[in-house]
């Protein structure tokens, strides 16, 4: 298993470098590049709920458990989801099957882009996170009482 993983990295690497090699990349821009790819290679992702097949042999009653018991930690830090789900478990269980999903996010990763809104919420539910707004991408007014949130 680890010598796939390793033929796969080197293979991923080559791959990239003949890419960059053809078309002709900046070599600061290509360093980075590198740099980045090399350092997300190095680490270990968490799996996703898409990449489990056998998450699709469940009933959907026990898919919806089991991810509403994975999701419970972060939504129930939220009061209003903690009273939800004192409320009305069946719908919080609904609720996390079709309206709740989980981003993970490596360091560097964009998270807001310039341009329309997002459509959606976020929470942070592990390590750190910086929040820069560049006016000139992203201008925001400064009416009197304007709420400004990230």
């Amino acid at each position: 298993d680890y010598q796939m993983m390793q033929k796969d990295r080197t293979m991923r690497l080559r791959t990239l470098r003949q890419y960059i090699r053809e078309n002709e990349v900046h070599p600061t821009i290509a360093v980075r590049v590198q740099k980045q790819v090399e350092q997300r290679l190095a680490h270990r992702e968490r799996i996703d709920e898409n990449d489990v097949s056998a998450l699709q042999l469940l009933s959907v009653a026990l898919r919806s458990h089991m991810r509403f018991e994975i999701q419970r930690p972060s939504l129930t830090r939220h009061p209003l989801f903690r009273l939800w789900a004192s409320l009305d478990m069946k719908l919080m269980h609904r609720s996390c099957m079709k309206a709740v999903s989980f981003l993970n996010l490596r360091p560097k990763d964009d998270l807001f882009m310039p341009g329309p809104s997002t459509g959606c919420a976020f929470t942070l539910d592990r390590g750190d996170m910086a929040y820069t707004q560049y006016p000139d991408s992203s201008p925001v007014g400064s009416e009197e009482g304007a709420f400004f949130a990230p």
